[in-house]
């Protein structure tokens, strides 16, 4: 099993949210491995110093790259749902059935699983 991360997730790790990272230390020791997309990660990382408790995290985590079969697959979610957040659409294709996502936007994100029908936790920041 997985824990997605959205970039409200990840500018929780940044920022040091302690219910973000109350949320990646129950992922832990439920031995979740940590997962997101290139797309989210392009939408947080800045380079910079303030970011180091972030770039520690995604040493460990499993970024998913976006290639040309993922970017149809999000146009086509995306025209399902009448949504228009590319970023959230990539990550919800991303989730496997029993996987946990973290998100700053549950809304958003439940109603993309379930246009999907996948089944996973949702935890809102």
């Amino acid at each position: 099993m997985s824990l997605c991360l959205d970039a409200g997730a990840l500018i929780g790790i940044e920022k040091g949210d302690p219910k973000t990272w109350k949320r990646l230390e129950e992922g832990r020791s439920r031995g979740e491995r940590f997962v997101t997309t290139a797309t989210v990660m392009a939408q947080v990382w800045r380079g910079n110093r303030s970011q180091a408790w972030l770039a520690k995290v995604l040493k460990e985590m499993t970024v998913l790259p976006f290639h040309k079969v993922t970017a149809y697959s999000v146009g086509v979610l995306l025209a399902r749902t009448g949504t228009a957040d590319v970023v959230d659409a990539s990550l919800a294709l991303a989730v496997q059935r029993g996987d946990s996502v973290l998100t700053s936007d549950p809304d958003n994100i439940a109603l993309l699983l379930d246009a999907l029908g996948t089944e996973a936790t949702v935890y809102p920041l």
